[in-house]
């Protein structure tokens, strides 16, 4: 497995083949068995990668859109088991994440009154 990990290019391969096969509605529960070590280890720059890839194939964003829901939650998992180091306290993305976080709550204020309507 560790070689699998360490090969990202093979990886990102099955998970590109994984990701355009979702968006051409091919049988989900085989597209995830096919590729499921390559789903196990995903990592936030292979998402960002795919994508690079598939919009230099022409796909649009608005293609892509389309399906990336159901891809992110076959993904959730390995990515938010995946280790990352926080942003130093008073850097500009330690701010963006407390303000991301502001906006969570809020968020989930205002769901919880639109659920008891």
């Amino acid at each position: 497995m560790s070689e699998y990990i360490n090969n990202a290019e093979k990886r990102r391969n099955d998970l590109m083949a994984f990701s355009m096969g979702m968006m051409n509605g091919e049988d989900g529960k085989v597209l995830m068995e096919k590729y499921k070590e390559a789903i196990e280890n995903v990592t936030p720059q292979d998402m960002l990668k795919i994508e690079d890839k598939q919009m230099q194939m022409g796909i649009t964003p608005n293609q892509i859109k389309g399906d990336i829901e159901k891809i992110i939650n076959v993904f959730f998992q390995s990515l938010n088991r995946y280790p990352w180091k926080k942003p130093a306290e008073g850097s500009f993305l330690f701010y963006l994440m407390l303000e991301n976080d502001a906006f969570t709550f809020k968020l989930n204020q205002v769901k919880r009154i639109i659920k008891n309507y």
